[in-house]
């Protein structure tokens, strides 16, 4: 046997050199005798195991009895909500609610004021038409085509009376609102006298949209001062006096041949000049007849402004049937507005 030291431990002078031994002490095997550290070496690893396994285990067996707590979760966060903006809704009894479901037309031929829509109540309908009168004064006549209706909206006729003050400096106006879009046309004699109207339509109604401004700037009796305000002076021609028709026909009327003579006057100065002609319907009897008639219309127009001295090649035409109406089709007013023909200058 292998003699031992105090501690137990062998003897590595009476070991032989790679000799296999084991430690009656700590039970680990030993080989091989180290000449540098002056005894034999354990297996590498044969220590430390045990350790590194308590490290592993213990924690986990602490874990696993509750003594060792986990990181508690992080707690949730919490969106704050966000209030939904106000809807802004017209108070009732104000021109905004006025506007807001109103259904008027103010229409200018001549000498006549049309006045066309529904009312509510025959109380209603005497205001609006006096508001009306008020603004015109006794220039013109007032023609009363406002009808009673059961359910129809308020309407505030003090708001009406002074948007029709401004309608007043507007030559051929056609004025409608309805479901709070305002459609506006007309002759105006300048720039100031077309925003003064536009301003007095927004103050009256501010929650109203004012959807086309076809407003022309100029004075129709007064003719192009050039060729390149040819087109212009057309428009405000045609905006002071609709080219209409008899419902259901394409027979012009007087006044309309009278404003195709200004125009053709106009054009006959400025050789090269090429014009459209664009005839249009009201929305009576079907989409396809009204599309063949407002071509007839537009074909009657070309007629008229051939026979006065324009060359017909100059001249194309279309017809747009009831697709593009400038006034109500709920009015007799305007459905007379919309048998029309518009001409500008290409």
């Amino acid at each position: 046997m292998d003699s031992q030291r105090d501690d137990g431990s062998v003897n590595p002078t009476r070991a032989a050199d790679g000799a296999t031994h084991t430690d009656h002490i700590t039970g680990h095997e030993i080989v091989g005798y180290d000449t540098e550290v002056g005894r034999y070496r354990r297996p590498l690893l044969a220590a430390p195991v045990p350790w590194i396994a308590g490290l592993i285990l213990v924690p986990a067996l602490l874990a696993g009895l509750g003594m060792i707590k986990a990181a508690p979760a992080p707690a949730a966060t919490k969106t704050p909500s966000v209030a939904a903006a106000p809807v802004s809704t017209p108070t009732p009894g104000t021109p905004e609610a006025a506007a807001a479901n109103a259904v008027l037309e103010v229409s200018q031929d001549g000498k006549t004021v049309s006045v066309s829509g529904a009312v509510p109540d025959a109380a209603t309908q005497k205001a609006v038409v006096d508001a009306v009168k008020a603004a015109y004064g006794s220039s013109v006549t007032v023609a009363d085509r406002l009808k009673v209706t059961a359910g129809a909206p308020a309407v505030d006729a003090a708001a009406f009376g002074t948007v029709a003050s401004a309608l007043k400096g507007i030559q051929g106006v056609i004025f409608d609102i309805q479901g709070g879009n305002v459609r506006i046309s007309g002759a105006a004699p300048d720039d100031a006298a077309k925003e003064a109207v536009l301003a007095a339509i927004k103050a009256a109604y501010p929650s109203a949209k004012i959807t086309d401004t076809g407003i022309a700037v100029g004075d129709a009796s007064t003719p192009p001062a050039s060729c390149d305000a040819t087109g212009n002076y057309v428009k405000v021609v045609t905006a002071q006096t609709k080219i209409q028709f008899a419902s259901g026909g394409a027979k012009l009327t007087a006044d309309s041949v009278a404003a195709l003579g200004k125009i053709a006057d106009a054009v006959k100065k400025c050789p090269g000049t090429k014009l459209e002609v664009a005839g249009n319907t009201d929305s009576s009897g079907s989409a396809a007849g009204n599309k063949t008639l407002s071509e007839k219309r537009a074909t009657e127009v070309k007629a008229q402004l051939v026979a006065l001295g324009l060359d017909p090649a100059s001249i194309t035409t279309v017809g747009n049937g009831e697709t593009k109406p400038i006034a109500s089709n709920d009015t007799v007013a305007g459905q007379a507005t919309n048998r029309r023909v518009d001409i500008t200058v290409q």
